[in-house]
């Protein structure tokens, strides 16, 4: 559910937050204003990766578990929250004019490793990739742009430059 913004999950949230109300201590707040936090990450643009690196970190931002006041630190240490940022992976793909710097709408074919079962896609840019780890070729034909293809892509290729 992280960076998805689902509404479902949300109100979810909302009701555990009205039940906990009378007995709310700090470690509850922030555990769900966290939990709020990973829902809508980067506005959607970003998700939790997969990666043994980023379950490890995941589980150090939120371990063992959370304070009963803003000064407990026996526990848990304040700092330690932050690391949830070395799990994230994004979804995004944007193209940018490479004259203007501005964001730019193309179609671009999705093509995901075969032993996903996933089939290759047709996404219109700024476009949100659900599973963009399992990606292995983008594809720009757009009779406005020379055509490109990224093999191989990383969190550091989600952007085409045309």
């Amino acid at each position: 559910m992280a960076g998805s913004g689902d509404v479902d999950c949300f109100r979810t949230l909302r009701v555990l937050r009205k039940h906990l109300e009378k007995d709310m201590n700090y470690g509850h707040n922030m555990a769900i204003n966290m939990c709020l936090g990973f829902l809508f990450l980067g506005s959607g643009a970003y998700t939790f990766g997969q990666s043994k690196t980023a379950i490890a970190a995941l589980l150090c931002s939120i371990y063992p578990h959370f304070p009963s006041t803003p000064s407990d630190n026996k526990y848990h240490l304040q700092a330690m929250r932050h690391l949830y940022v070395l799990a994230l992976q994004t979804r995004l793909l944007q193209v940018k004019d490479v004259e203007t710097g501005e964001s730019v709408q193309v179609p671009l074919k999705v093509s995901y490793h075969p032993s996903t079962g996933l089939p290759s896609e047709t996404v219109t840019t700024p476009a949100i990739v659900n599973q963009i780890d399992k990606v292995t070729t983008i594809s720009l034909k757009d009779p406005r742009f020379y055509e490109a293809e990224i093999h191989n892509l990383t969190q550091a290729t989600c952007i085409f430059l045309v």
